[in-house]
């Protein structure tokens, strides 16, 4: 009778033949030339956007973002576009910038989750600034794709990724938006299995900017 495998030898199994992968790739590779350079690391734009820059001062808002594939970066837009339509100012602008918090009058901030929490740019931005933040309303957001499910593990396991933020900022609201999985075209098997295992609920793009927008225009700012 075959031995069913558990959730734990499962991912022990898929992490060492991934490894094993990597290895084999590695010597392949140095095999086939002389010399051997590192993969280049892609840049990823991280652009600055105004909606509504004529709007009065005191209707200024920060919708700041943290991404790590750029897949972020559309979502702080459809927030601030959103936003602008209700006639705010809206800045939005990369945390890696360190944007001052002088003359908003609330912040939108947000991060794609890696490890199961924000960019560490991100988090450092809070806890830099959370004096300013609570003095201010704020709203939080994560672009994630793993734990989308509305059944209360997933949506305990996702809530958790504010933990460290609600410890230093009282947030008015919170967003959690599917992002980008991987896809069966840029993905092995071992790799899909492994990210599902993990709680990987998407492939491919599964952002719903008809839900960003609709979470920003509901936002109490």
């Amino acid at each position: 009778m075959p031995t069913q495998l558990t959730r734990r030898d499962f991912l022990q199994a898929a992490l060492g033949a991934a490894a094993a992968l990597g290895a084999t790739a590695a010597v392949g590779s140095s095999a086939g030339c002389a010399s051997s350079r590192p993969a280049e690391k892609k840049t990823i734009a991280t652009p600055s956007s105004s909606y509504r820059p004529g709007a009065a001062a005191e209707q200024r808002i920060l919708v700041g973002y943290a991404t790590a594939t750029g897949s972020t970066v559309d979502v702080a837009n459809a927030i601030g576009a959103a936003l602008g339509a209700r006639g705010f100012a809206v800045d939005v602008k990369p945390l890696t910038e360190q944007p001052a918090l002088a003359g908003y009058r609330a912040a939108v901030l947000g991060s794609a989750i890696h490890g199961g929490k924000w960019l560490p740019e991100a988090a450092a931005y809070v806890e830099q600034n959370r004096v300013a933040l609570a003095a201010m309303p704020v709203a939080l957001f994560c672009v994630h794709a793993m734990n989308c499910g509305p059944d209360p593990e997933a949506t305990k396991r996702r809530q958790a990724y504010l933990d460290p933020q609600r410890a230093l900022v009282k947030p008015i609201a919170e967003g959690y938006f599917v992002g980008i999985g991987p896809t069966g075209a840029e993905s092995n098997w071992l790799t899909l299995s492994a990210f599902k295992a993990f709680g990987g609920c998407v492939e491919g793009d599964g952002r719903d900017f008809d839900a960003i927008r609709t979470w920003a225009q509901q936002l109490a700012l």
